[in-house]
């Protein structure tokens, strides 16, 4: 028994030795250590603006810790000169690009090590146009208005409209949403018509896109770009028109309506581009037979028949508020039936099939973003407490959202949070009532007062969400005989802090509209108030992460006049526009600032003489 187990012993001290040894074993005569390994980071992909630095910001190691070495390469878009090609963090200049063709270059860091063992990581940058300003300026006092693009970062300014006979005018304008042209309504010639006219935000040339149609409809002058920026629809001598922005293709949209051609109401794009809802009255030889209709133009069938939305619905009196669903699968409008004084609110396709009545005493709707639902108010029992009900827009669904004592009284306005799941809504129970702001979930399940913070008489106006959703900036008083001051809050109520106390000079809060109040990254929003109890009014921007306040605008007495509109913000968030007599009492003139106040910039300093420039101006895309 005992040779037996020496023997199995020494059996498996031969199967453990040979299994260390095949292994590799501490011992010598091993396989030797695996090659090191290298990494590569190219940094996070990068945007920016024409003719500015651009830092790159490589990083690699070699897992052992052995020297290594960086090697940039570009693999395609616009050729650019790097300041080094074998450093970490090398720079070159943005090139020019085309506004509304943003160019992308790739760049590629390789990361050698001594034992030809290497990465590799590539990093894309975006490189944009740079931003720019169109505004309308007289440059003597006859308040002959043209039409001005500041470059910011060119520093330049260039005049877009077209030769002007002299009292000539530019009216309205807008910049296509490519920012790649600019429409106007223009009298060029001073022939008592306005004309329509389309311009490379370049400045590189005019032409004229109405055609010689004079685009002044008694009172009517209107006209709207396409969302894709394509083409522009406006009225003109009876008539809907669509055009191409190179001018090309002009097209009537709309036969005459009936035999003394009607009226126009409202004409909408669809999100998509494609179609155009547009409202008449059809006026019939029988007046009595005379009628109101909804028509549906698609662009893609422009020698097609229109279909007339209404068909399924007799007897309507008037139809207006026509808003597309976002998808463009939808319209909501209110109609009046004929001997009433209600709306009924109507959702239908396109083709006008089976539409459906989800309010028969609607007052005004919205769609949600997410095209799923609206929201609309009614007054089922005629009491002026207003109903606010959301519902989906199959009319599966119906959900009160102030169906509490609370929450009930006249609904002043409400508005969806940018991804559909809440209505932030404001109701006042009288004329002299103080006003309360709500913010209640889409699905009913809860409101919550975002303005009770204060006193039992708090008055909250002028509220808007901040384009990510989770704040909202409203004015309110402590008191109605009090002044208003600025407030953020988080949606769900739990943090409010009065942004204007730390700027103690400020008195008399006014907010703007909503597309004015917020930065497009919603960081900051913007305000004027009286600064110093001067009544001389200053542009404050309150950051609403750091809760920290910025007057903006130059403070009294270093201004010789009131600051004439509200901050728009650029589309980068860093910088705001406004037009003030900071210089000049007498003058109007078109200013830019950042978020601190550090830089203040005269735009328009250098071409104003005597005249001034109007509160009408708008930044590129």
């Amino acid at each position: 028994i005992r040779d037996r187990f020496q023997l199995a012993k020494a059996v498996v001290l031969f199967v453990l030795l040979t299994v260390v040894s095949s292994c590799g074993g501490s011992g010598g005569g091993g396989g030797g250590p695996g090659p090191s390994v290298v990494t590569a980071s190219a940094g996070a992909d990068i945007g920016a603006v024409e003719r500015t630095t651009v830092r790159l910001s490589g990083s690699g190691f070699d897992s052992e810790g052995s020297p290594v070495t960086f090697l940039w390469t570009q693999i395609s878009g616009p050729a650019v000169t790097l300041s080094s090609t074998i450093s970490r963090d090398p720079t070159f200049e943005a090139p020019d690009v085309t506004i509304g063709e943003p160019a992308e270059i790739v760049l590629r860091l390789t990361v050698s090590n001594d034992r030809n063992s290497s990465a590799q990581d590539d990093v894309s940058v975006t490189v944009r146009a740079s931003d720019f300003l169109v505004f309308q300026a007289a440059k003597d006092s006859l308040d002959s208005y043209e039409l001005y693009k500041y470059d910011v970062g060119q520093d330049t300014t260039t005049k877009l409209s077209g030769p002007m006979v002299f009292g000539g005018n530019v009216f309205e304008f807008s910049i296509s949403p490519d920012g790649r042209s600019v429409a106007y309504q223009a009298d060029q010639d001073t022939d008592g018509n306005l004309e329509l006219y389309v311009v490379s935000s370049d400045g590189s040339g005019w032409l004229k896109a109405s055609g010689g149609l004079s685009t002044t409809v008694g009172n009517r002058v209107g006209f709207e770009w396409a969302p894709n920026g394509a083409s522009l629809l406006f009225f003109a001598e009876s008539g809907l028109f669509v055009v191409n922005a190179d001018g090309s293709d002009l097209l009537r949209v709309n036969e005459p309506f009936g035999p003394s051609g009607g009226f126009f109401g409202e004409a909408r794009w669809s999100p998509d581009s494609r179609y155009i809802a547009y409202v008449g009255r059809y006026t019939a030889e029988i007046i009595s037979e005379s009628e109101f209709r909804l028509y549906v133009h698609d662009t893609n069938s422009p020698n097609g028949v229109d279909q007339n939305v209404l068909a399924g619905l007799a007897g309507v009196e008037a139809v207006n508020l026509v808003h597309w669903s976002p998808d463009s699968s939808r319209l909501a409008y209110l109609v009046a039936p004929e001997g009433t004084l209600d709306s009924n609110l109507i959702v239908s396709s396109l083709d006008g099939a089976a539409p459906l009545s989800l309010s028969q005493v609607a007052h005004w709707h919205k769609w949600s973003p997410d095209s799923e639902y609206l929201v609309f108010e009614e007054d089922l029992d005629r009491d002026l407490a207003g109903d606010l009900i959301v519902a989906r827009r199959d009319g599966s669904s119906r959900i009160p959202l102030n169906n509490d004592q609370e929450t009930r009284g006249s609904i002043l306005d409400f508005r969806w949070s940018p991804d559909s799941s809440q209505v932030a809504f404001s109701v006042r129970d009288g004329d002299t009532s103080p006003t309360r702001l709500y913010v209640a979930r889409s699905d009913g399940t809860s409101a919550t007062r975002i303005s009770h913070y204060r006193t039992a008489t708090s008055d909250s106006r002028s509220f808007a969400w901040s384009p990510g959703g989770s704040r909202i900036a409203f004015r309110e008083r402590a008191d109605l005989d009090g002044a208003f001051d600025a407030i953020v809050a988080s949606a769900d109520g739990g943090e409010v802090h009065v942004v204007s106390e730390p700027a103690a000079d400020a008195d008399g809060v006014t907010l703007g509209f909503s597309a004015d109040l917020w930065s497009p990254d919603s960081s900051h929003f913007s305000w004027r108030a009286a600064v110093d109890g001067s009544g001389t009014f200053g542009l404050y921007v309150s950051d609403v992460d750091n809760l920290v306040t910025n007057l903006v605008t130059p403070r009294p007495p270093e201004v010789a006049g009131q600051l004439q509109s509200f901050g728009r913000w650029s589309s980068d968030s860093s910088a705001l526009a406004y037009t003030s007599q900071q210089d000049s009492a007498t003058k109007t003139e078109l200013y830019i600032s950042n978020v601190d106040g550090s830089m203040n910039i005269r735009v328009s300093g250098s071409m104003i003489e005597q005249g001034r420039v109007a509160d009408n101006f708008s930044w590129s895309p």
